[in-house]
């Protein structure tokens, strides 16, 4: 949105400026050869004659006023990118976890979770349903899920059957034994709980532990924007934040 953003003003910009020119055909020609680094390549260019020069006046006004109203509703602003999360990989689970938490997003963080975990692959491990994630949950970030404090998982979900650990990475790689680690804490924790235990990496590279299930950046955008309202102004805060979120992950 961020990029689409700035050519359109830019392209806006150069209409305006050409508008100096005597006729509409020395606009055209002078617009188009300003904003052309803008444009995919083409195999041919289009010739001028062939172009409707009205048709494109009223485009150009319906993408001001376009533009215009996205930047007086705050469509172009992004609360991930003003709060300075960037790449940071501890900061940006904190606010998956948030996203996620029932206690915070109500009926929207169980969708966004349940969301989630329908699209991991998890053959022969157990996971909650929305129904089981319903009955309530809670997320924990930097959790150490064994008694002696040593593994801090990013984070953790514990329905009333499940242990589910998550451990988040975006341009970090694996630290030595991690995963075997967190596999083990998990494990010994769940079984003190009664509870079926899994861990999720996420990341855009497969864990290299066998047991250690695989999820993406794009999973989680993916979840986030499925359950979106059809209609923005059916949209509540929550929806707002996942919305941004999901534009903000787009390149982890």
């Amino acid at each position: 949105m961020d990029g689409l953003d700035s050519r359109l003003a830019h392209f806006l910009l150069e209409w305006r400026r050409c508008q100096a020119s005597r006729t509409e055909i020395a606009r055209l020609t002078s617009f188009l050869d300003s904003v052309a680094p803008l444009l995919p390549r083409r195999e041919a260019r289009p010739k001028l004659a062939e172009i409707d020069v009205q048709r494109l006046k009223m485009l150009l006004s319906d993408l001001s006023m376009a533009l215009h109203a996205t930047r007086s509703n705050g469509g172009s602003l992004n609360a991930w990118a003003v709060a300075g999360l960037k790449r940071r990989e501890v900061r940006n689970a904190a606010v998956l976890g948030s996203l996620w938490s029932p206690m915070q997003c109500g009926e929207v963080a169980i969708a966004f979770v349940t969301a989630f975990l329908l699209r991991i692959e998890h053959a022969g491990i157990s996971f909650p349903d929305g129904t089981e994630l319903s009955k309530g949950f809670a997320v924990r970030t930097e959790h150490s899920p064994g008694a002696d404090g040593r593994d801090r998982v990013d984070l953790v979900i514990e329905s009333t059957g499940h242990l589910i650990g998550i451990e988040v990475k975006i341009d970090a790689g694996e630290g030595p034994d991690q995963l075997a680690r967190y596999i083990d804490s998990i494990r010994r924790n769940a079984r003190s709980l009664g509870k079926s235990p899994a861990v999720i990496l996420l990341a855009r590279f497969a864990p290299s532990h066998p047991e250690v299930l695989s999820a993406s950046w794009s999973d989680v955008r993916a979840a986030g924007l499925a359950i979106l309202p059809p209609r923005q102004d059916e949209y509540t805060y929550a929806h707002h934040l996942i919305a941004d979120f999901t534009r903000h992950v787009k390149t982890f």
